[in-house]
């Protein structure tokens, strides 16, 4: 008998799936129900069953616990036999399979599947395991190839992918869920107006909206679903949009083209380390009004006494000092801003310039033809590197240029709402909310107060942008003295 040695063989079964669709282990279960059954017929004694489900082998940067702790189990002894339904269950690629043999040396462990059996310290047995999986190694390169090409195929021509969990706001058929997407359209709207990201995704794990696999919403995924171009409707490939979706959107090209614009903006200030949030963001001002005398702009300066926490000018090179008090100065521009959002007259000019300039169409255009170039050169006999890469240049370029005027029209997201607002409904707004309006309004610029008691109001001057520019037409810099606007004096 096979097992009727001096020292009994104790056997662990390793048993893996590379892809489980939602968690299923029936054929990990099978795979185990067979090893269990030769290791009776062997006469092995069965000590552990490890298992990967859901989980690659092939893949480098793959991590398979059972796997590690079986290879424990082999090198302090606990086990001397290792059974297996099939070679690439257990190993496809060499480095596996040398990390088994480097620790297996003179220990006399065991393979064991329904078609061999391999003792890890004969030549002969080690030789044909080297060569089995360098044949399994071909195997996977080449699926791997054809895989790739399938993929890309059915991106450039738009179809949905269908791999991993269910998207957010998705059916796996493409089909919208309804619940979803309003939670969906209703968070990228609130990113728009100038909330953060932070500030969104604690009030969705609050209120108990939560990713397809039941979870609460970390930043990282919740960032990662803002950014996926299938929520416009548009079909990407390795993280470049390739062809328009056969499905419907949740938003409009421009309005995901603002929202990316958005989170790149906010990911740049997220700068030492994950979550940490700029020092100036509980602040009104800081950031946004400027030293007249300097042009830099002002940043808060903290106080023992709240009373007196200020704005300051930290420019080394500024030869003129600067220190406002911060309640006196908010007080007095957020009573301008309200001021100017109780005017018609700017009303009516936001409106009148912010309908569609299908700048969203013409992006997936430029897109879409990009990709026809690059597929055209790659059947061409005549057309040369250097043209292509000229084309492909000036393609970028205005793609780049329709992107930007789609980036200058995140002011009216911000104003959205705030038509006649009251101090109070002003002072519910988060702070990053209110940062924003201010941004997109108005221009803000500090001079040193005069001699004398009180609030001297001629020492901070308030400019409003231009409509077009909110609007994001036309010169970007114009701006429209408010010498007339009038304000609740600071207490």
């Amino acid at each position: 008998m096979v097992g009727s040695h001096k020292h009994p063989v104790k056997a662990v079964i390793y048993c893996r799936m590379s892809l489980a669709r939602h968690g299923d282990t029936v054929k990990v279960k099978r795979q185990e129900k067979l090893c269990r059954q030769l290791a009776e017929r062997l006469g092995w004694e069965v000590v552990f069953v490890f298992c990967d489900n859901n989980q690659s082998a092939w893949q480098r940067n793959r991590k398979r616990p059972g796997w590690d702790e079986m290879l424990r189990w082999l090198q302090d002894g606990r086990a001397n036999a290792v059974i297996f339904y099939h070679g690439d269950r257990l190993i496809r690629q060499p480095w596996d399979l040398e990390v088994l043999l480097s620790l297996s040396d003179g220990r006399g462990i065991k393979l064991a599947s329904p078609s061999s059996i391999r003792n890890l310290d004969d030549p002969e047995d080690r030789y044909r395991l080297r060569q089995d999986v360098a044949k399994a190694c071909a195997e996977s390169d080449t699926i791997g190839r054809r895989v790739t090409v399938i993929h890309e195929e059915r991106a450039r021509k738009g179809k949905i992918h269908r791999g991993g969990p269910r998207m957010f706001g998705y059916k796996r058929s493409g089909k919208i869920v309804e619940a979803e997407a309003q939670e969906y359209r209703a968070a990228v709207g609130r990113l728009l107006a100038g909330e953060s990201r932070t500030s969104v995704l604690r009030d969705w794990n609050q209120r108990g909206v939560l990713t397809t696999q039941g979870n609460q919403w970390g930043y990282t995924a919740f960032s990662r679903m803002l950014g996926r171009a299938r929520y416009a409707g548009l079909r990407s490939y390795h993280g470049e949009v390739v062809a328009t979706g056969k499905w419907t959107g949740l938003i409009g090209v421009e309005e995901w083209e603002a929202l990316q614009t958005v989170l790149a903006v906010g990911s740049a200030l997220y700068t030492h380390g994950a979550g940490a949030r700029p020092a100036s963001s509980k602040y009104l001002l800081p950031g946004i009004a400027v030293h007249a005398a300097c042009g830099a702009t002002v940043k808060a300066h903290l106080d023992t006494r709240p009373d007196q926490t200020a704005y300051v000018c930290r420019n080394p090179t500024c030869t003129q000092a600067m220190r406002r008090k911060m309640s006196h100065v908010d007080a007095y521009v957020v009573g301008r801003v309200l001021h100017l959002l109780a005017d018609p007259a700017l009303w009516e000019r936001l409106e009148s310039r912010r309908g569609d300039d299908g700048l969203g169409a013409q992006l997936i255009a430029l897109v879409e033809r990009r990709q026809a170039t690059v597929d055209q050169f790659a059947t061409s006999t005549t057309m040369m590197p250097a043209t292509l890469d000229a084309v492909l240049r000036q393609m970028d370029e205005q793609a780049g240029q329709i992107r930007a005027q789609i980036a200058q029209r995140q002011a009216v997201h911000a104003l959205d709402g705030c038509r006649d607002m009251t101090r109070a409904e002003w002072d519910e707004l988060p702070t990053n909310r209110r940062r924003a309006i201010i941004r997109g309004l108005v221009k803000v610029e500090m001079l040193p107060a005069r001699r004398g008691r009180g609030f001297d109001s001629e020492s901070v001057r308030v400019t409003r942008l231009n409509a077009d520019a909110a609007a994001g037409k036309g010169d970007s810099g114009g701006l429209e003295l408010v010498a007339s606007v009038g304000g609740p004096a600071p207490e």
